[in-house]
Order: C-alpha cells, then structure tokens, then sequence
C-alpha cells in the first residue's frame, strides 16, 4: 500500500511539474518578432556602412522584451539564458537570413543591406526605428 501512495505522489508531482513547465519564448508573438526585429536591424546596422544602429532605441526596446517576458513568469536568468544560447540563436538565423535574402540582400555583399534599412527607415517599421542612416 506505501508503494503505491509513494508512486501516485510521484506521478502527481510529475503530473504537476509538466502542468506548469513554461513555453518557449519563441511561443509570444511579441517575443519571436521582437527579437527577429532587431537581429534584422542588428545585421543592416553591422553590414551598410551609411546606416547605423540606434543603441538607445535598441536597448530601450531590448527592455520592453524582457518586461514582457517577466510579465509571462520569467527571470532574467532565464532570458538572458534563452537569448545567449547557441540552438536559439541558430533558429533566429534561420528565419533572420531567408528574410533578408527575399529583400534582396546577398549575405557577401554589405552594400546590399542599405537598400533594406533605407525602405525599413522609411516604413517606420520597428526595423526602421531601430536603425538610423
């Protein structure tokens, strides 16, 4: 009778532990594209030499993340974790650099980049704002 009271508490806790297990940060809307926003702005700011990135702006926004994220039951630890680890960055990549390539960027040739940062600058899409030129 004890092993099975044993083993239905360590099923609940197991139970209980998966019901409250977080979701990926790539799971918020606000997240994934914020943080695809500013890779965006981060390689047009790196690569065009007449466009620069906003520092204040970006970090001021960098902020707004991870409020949100706190909102959403997460530390610091936790996203400063998420962001640095290399499979995350990988899968920003991978969505960062098909973006850039359907704007008609060519990833070897850095004076591609200003024509996507001058149209973003010009939209005044969160790209755009995040980038000066």
């Amino acid at each position: 009778m004890r092993n099975i009271l044993t083993t239905a508490a360590a099923i609940s806790v197991i139970i209980t532990g998966v019901a409250v297990a977080k979701p990926s940060l790539w799971s918020y809307d606000k997240i994934s594209q914020g943080l695809f926003d500013m890779a965006v702005a981060n390689e047009i700011g790196k690569r065009c030499s007449s466009i620069s990135t906003r520092k204040i702006k970006g970090l001021s926004f960098a902020q707004s993340l991870f409020s949100y994220a706190k909102t959403k039951g997460y530390s610091y630890s936790e996203v400063k974790a998420f962001i640095e680890d290399d499979k995350e960055k990988a899968k920003l990549r991978a969505r960062v650099v098909p973006y850039l390539k359907s704007e008609g960027v060519n990833i070897n040739s850095p004076e591609t980049f200003c024509p996507l940062g001058q149209r973003e600058i010009k939209k005044n899409s969160q790209i755009g704002v995040l980038l000066k030129g």
